[in-house]
């Protein structure tokens, strides 16, 4: 495919006729992916209905056919294959996220648009595994947060903490903290940043330290920016992660370079 030899790449996916199902779905799988990228809808539809008929019992099949017919622009019809693959595979993780993201995007009124979300999420948490009970609230009060519903996203947040493992629940502090910053609750914000530092484990508190020097620059605390940056920075020593180390540095230059903040007293404490 990489080549362009999409006809020799066919006739390997051919040769699979006389192979069982079940040994080979997967590459049946990236056929039709292979027929979408080449913008062969109708063929890659084919495929998809084959295998949701012949492999239902595959989450990924599910999965992508419903992303499939999302790219496509038929949110009816993506909605409609993600809810027979729940009534399938009701354990499933990333279709129930699928389908939360489906439901979002839908063509509908806003009221309507939210309550069938919400319906979805309430299901879901009944269903889904239990380890992803917490992800689920999680992308629940981004959605609700995205639709301007403050005191909803922090009872889905609420509902995360509650149900999350306490080695991940670092995430939903610093998800609830951007959620209050969006709405300028900094107070809000550094109190929830300051939990989500005490309970990150330390490989990834560079990233709540990097969340905390942005909060404290908008709030005109420069000095303290730097200091937090500098502390991101030092872990690398710790096994922080090359990327991370850079927008480390970037963010130290631009914070240095900054002559203009708006002033809000905030706690300087890390």
């Amino acid at each position: 495919e990489r080549m362009g030899e999409l006809t020799k790449a066919r006739a390997l996916l051919g040769k699979l006729s006389r192979v069982p199902i079940s040994q080979s779905w997967r590459t049946l799988l990236e056929g039709a992916l292979l027929e979408a990228r080449a913008s062969q809808t109708a063929t890659a539809r084919r495929i998809f209905k084959f295998l949701l008929q012949q492999a239902p019992w595959y989450g990924p099949v599910w999965h992508e056919a419903c992303r499939f017919e999302q790219r496509c622009n038929h949110l009816d019809e993506a909605l409609a294959i993600a809810e027979f693959g729940l009534q399938q595979l009701p354990r499933y993780g990333p279709l129930w996220f699928c389908a939360l993201r489906l439901h979002e995007c839908a063509p509908r009124e806003r009221s309507d648009q939210m309550r069938a979300t919400r319906a979805l999420v309430e299901r879901g948490v009944r269903s889904i595994s239990k380890d992803l009970v917490w992800k689920l609230w999680f992308e629940a009060a981004q959605v609700e947060e995205r639709a301007g519903n403050l005191s909803r996203s922090r009872a889905a947040y609420v509902q995360s903490v509650r149900a999350c493992a306490p080695n991940l629940r670092w995430k939903v502090w610093l998800g609830g903290a951007r959620t209050e910053l969006c709405h300028r609750h900094y107070e809000v914000a550094a109190a929830l940043l300051a939990r989500a530092h005490d309970e990150s484990p330390s490989k990834t508190r560079a990233i709540v330290m990097l969340e905390q020097s942005r909060l404290h620059e908008l709030c005109g605390n420069a000095e303290q920016a730097r200091k937090l940056l500098k502390g991101a920075c030092s872990l690398e020593a710790e096994g922080l992660h090359a990327k991370l180390r850079e927008q480390c540095d970037d963010e130290f230059k631009r914070v240095s370079a900054s002559v203009s903040y708006t002033h809000l007293t905030l706690p300087t404490k890390a």
